[in-house]
């Protein structure tokens, strides 16, 4: 019932919701179910609890679902729609750490990489800027397709894996925080004292190849990174260290 007033935008982003009380009358339920309501939407991140003013109403943080996937299909197993706009697309020289994890032991690399600037868009706001560079073994096998009308017209990773037959199979990421240029600011809405979540992925293919070096930076307002840990493999010796936590 409360969720349907968000989502219906009875209850806009921002604004503050009706006190305890007044939710117990205009439903007419008890204010043990209204507390319970209240208190689940929290949790989600549809509501916020701000002391001496009130609760207000949020827009729920987007997480990444636990596999590799693109933007699209991670938006949307989300329910979110997606979108993007290609702002570049060209052949460059990429730099030395770019043309080092695109290079591979059975593919050398080119001196030219070509490069895919996107602003991804998750209903309708801006979320995050991608900047990917792609080997040239891959575009050349169907260059057409890498135009930006084509860019736009779907997911990268379908595109890597229905038009270019590529399999893709894993891939590592690192995390960090960054403040916003001033074309960052302009692209995603933000000021300059917006922190960034900047996500480095290097993805690779079935035969270990890399396909693809990418840098995504996200609204830490919108997105929010999450990683499941387990103790298996540190019980079976793979690793011999654990992320630090509780000692």
């Amino acid at each position: 019932m409360l969720l349907e007033k968000i989502r219906s935008n009875e209850w806009e982003v921002g604004t503050t919701i009706p006190s305890e009380n007044e939710l117990t009358r205009q439903l007419d339920v008890s204010r043990a179910t209204v507390r319970q309501a209240v208190a689940e939407l929290a949790k989600t991140g549809h509501l916020h609890r701000i002391q001496g003013k009130g609760t207000i109403v949020t827009e729920p943080k987007v997480e990444p679902i636990g596999a590799l996937t693109s933007f699209t299909e991670n938006m949307r197993a989300a329910g979110i729609v997606p979108t993007h706009r290609t702002l570049r697309a060209e052949w460059l020289t990429p730099p030395d750490h770019v043309a080092a994890h695109l290079s591979s032991k059975s593919k050398s690399f080119t001196k030219q990489a070509f490069f895919i600037e996107r602003l991804l868009i998750a209903d309708g706001l801006p979320l995050a800027i991608q900047r990917a560079w792609l080997p040239q073994w891959i575009v050349d096998i169907e260059p057409e397709r890498f135009s930006k009308t084509q860019l736009d017209a779907g997911s990268l990773y379908q595109t890597l894996e229905q038009r270019c037959g590529i399999t893709l199979e894993r891939a590592e990421e690192t995390l960090d925080i960054a403040l916003p240029t001033e074309q960052e600011q302009r692209l995603l809405g933000v000021s300059d004292r917006h922190s960034l979540m900047v996500i480095h992925r290097t993805t690779s293919d079935s035969q270990n190849r890399p396909v693809e070096f990418a840098e995504l930076l996200f609204r830490s307002d919108r997105y929010r990174y999450k990683v499941t840990l387990s103790r298996d493999l540190y019980r079976e010796g793979v690793i011999s260290g654990a992320s630090f936590g509780s000692d």
